[in-house]
């Protein structure tokens, strides 16, 4: 996966050590406040003064370009501890989901789309190279039909973060379950075989008869 680039002239350790408070005060702000928050409240909770923000991050499109990046970084982790199994794509979009369910993602996804679609771009782009290879190991598994386009992938975090939300009781496990187990009949072969998603979220799915 491509990295985005770190200044060159981030030499010093108290530089890279302000740089990295100021992307851990980013995802938290962006997370509780969205995309739009003030860029002062990132440098407050870094607790470092605006120069120091605007130093490391001239606009909003650059932290928002890091920002991304840790998460990016996040849902490559979780891919690579399942190793080559063939469901590492579910465990994948399983995670994106419920990184849309904690920040309240559907509230701020049109707001970003629309003030800043070179992030979006990057966000598409980013999760399609990770998932790619898990697709392809899901296709020879059997797993997803074969047609299945890469493009697609989008849309399946979000459907299983709506059904996390559906359920009136706020089980937002049972939700999630239920929309894999209705998505499964969408992308599954058409061949009278379905996915198990009884198991845990260490091994969501498997193929049945």
């Amino acid at each position: 996966m491509t990295k985005i680039a770190t200044p060159k002239f981030l030499t010093r350790r108290d530089a890279r050590e302000r740089r990295e408070r100021l992307i851990e005060a980013a995802v938290k702000v962006f997370m509780e406040e969205g995309f739009d928050a003030p860029l002062e409240r990132v440098a407050e909770e870094a607790n470092v003064g605006r120069g120091t923000l605007y130093r490391n991050f001239p606009d909003r499109q650059a932290i928002a370009l890091a920002v991304l990046q840790t998460y990016l970084d996040d849902l490559s982790a979780k891919i690579e501890c399942c190793g080559d199994a063939d469901d590492a794509f579910f465990v994948g979009i399983r995670a994106l989901a419920e990184l849309t369910i904690a920040s309240n993602g559907f509230q701020k996804a049109l707001p970003i789309k629309r003030r800043s679609p070179e992030y979006i771009h990057s966000v598409r782009s980013g999760i399609e190279t990770i998932l790619a290879k898990p697709l392809d190991r899901a296709k020879a598994a059997g797993l997803i039909r074969r047609d299945f386009p890469l493009e697609d992938v989008h849309f399946l975090p979000l459907m299983l973060a709506a059904g996390g939300l559906a359920p009136q009781d706020g089980n937002t496990e049972a939700g999630m379950q239920r929309a894999i187990e209705l998505l499964a009949t969408g992308y599954a072969p058409d061949d009278g075989r379905r996915l198990d998603v009884s198991n845990s979220s260490d091994n969501i799915v498997t193929l049945r008869k």
